[in-house]
């Protein structure tokens, strides 16, 4: 009973797969991440929900937990939900085997992280656009660490910027720079940001 409702009332989808495919049994977060009902997403295997780019890669780690060789794997891949749209998840999944050690099932826990998905392509798009930006204007974006004093280079086709640019350096590298007629702007600037 406490197992049952372990599984049931879970916060991340879960379920129980046969070493074919199958789902044996899955939990209604499972069911509400992929959009089938839990009676549907029996009838199915892990191959009809899965993203077909992404099989690839989740049939590597399916053969490494039936070799033995890792007791547990996890990665990030698609599901085609019901309505046909796709959804981010983390998929974690161990083997569970019988006496003699033949497999019985993978325990798989599924986590929807197409928010985070989202995040990182809009923060990949922005960053894109802040890129070509600065090399339409030639111009150079720094972010500096304060505490660490590590300053970030984004980019640059200036020549006298070191050949490095996405290596972190300390202001006083920068700062050695800057012209000498310059330093005392650009110590103002940097005390004025502070």
């Amino acid at each position: 009973e406490q197992f049952r409702a372990t599984f049931e009332q879970a916060a991340v989808g879960l379920a129980h797969t046969a070493p074919d495919g199958r789902l044996l049994r899955v939990n209604n977060r499972l069911a509400e991440i992929t959009g089938y009902s839990r009676q549907e997403l029996l009838t199915l295997r892990f191959q009809d929900i899965s993203y077909p780019e992404d099989l690839a890669a989740a049939q590597v780690q399916i053969d490494r937990l039936l070799a033995g060789e890792a007791a547990a794997v996890t990665l990030e891949k698609r599901y085609r939900r019901k309505d046909g749209s796709l959804v981010w998840v983390t998929l974690k999944s161990s083997l569970r085997r019988n006496a003699a050690g033949a497999p019985l099932h993978f325990i798989s826990a599924v986590t929807d992280i197409s928010s985070r998905k989202q995040a990182e392509e809009a923060l990949r798009q922005s960053e894109g656009r802040l890129r070509l930006a600065l090399e339409v204007t030639g111009a150079v974006a720094f972010v500096w660490d304060v505490r660490a004093d590590a300053m970030v280079r984004y980019f640059s086709h200036e020549p006298a910027l070191p050949a490095n640019p996405g290596a972190p350096e300390p202001l006083s590298a920068v700062r050695a720079r800057v012209h000498p007629e310059d330093r005392a702007s650009f110590d103002a600037a940097i005390a004025a940001c502070l």
